[in-house]
């Protein structure tokens, strides 16, 4: 999954093995990230006809960039941000397509045993999502309310709640 998220350049492998094995010594965490490695490349090797699932180097790993793979993430940003780009309300179309995108918090429900770093940064991702999908919903809300679409504007406000349920706005809205 952080592999995925940062595809766009090599991560260091020391990065990598502190993320994801923060508690053991560094030998042991990159041990471990060699045989988790090993272990993707040959369950993706037998059941798929792709190219190498990893490109990198000793000291870097990066998801292969030559691999077709559409991530909801990047989808949801890449809506996100051009609908919130528009000062003057916004793309409508893009936001609709992020907040359709946003389903709920980037890997909910997982976890790495004994990785606080991990987590650290799983927080963090879900955080700036949920910033990110408040944002989007403040913006529906605002142009389905200008535009005299009360019940698309309460829809919206009512899912703004769910990621901002202290939002004052979004309640007298």
């Amino acid at each position: 999954a952080y592999l995925a998220l940062h595809r766009e350049r090599p991560v260091e492998r020391r990065v990598l093995s502190n993320l994801l094995w923060s508690e053991r010594s560094e030998v042991s965490a990159r041990r471990n990230l060699r045989q988790a490695l090993h272990n993707l490349r040959g369950v993706f090797a037998r059941e798929i006809d792709l190219p190498p699932l990893f490109v990198g180097s000793r000291t870097t790993v990066q998801l292969n960039p030559e691999l077709d793979c559409w991530l909801d993430v990047d989808s949801f940003r890449e809506s996100a941000d051009e609908g919130l780009a528009d000062e003057d309300g916004g793309d409508e179309t893009a936001l609709s397509v992020a907040a359709r995108l946003y389903v709920g918090d980037l890997l909910a429900g997982f976890g790495v045993e004994g990785a606080p770093a991990f987590d650290d940064w799983l927080r963090e991702a879900q955080d700036e999502l949920r910033r990110q999908v408040t944002a989007v919903y403040r913006k529906l809300v605002a142009a389905a309310l200008e535009g005299n679409n009360h019940r698309l504007g309460i829809d919206y406000a009512h899912r703004l709640l769910t990621f901002d349920p202290a939002s004052e706005e979004a309640h007298r809205q």
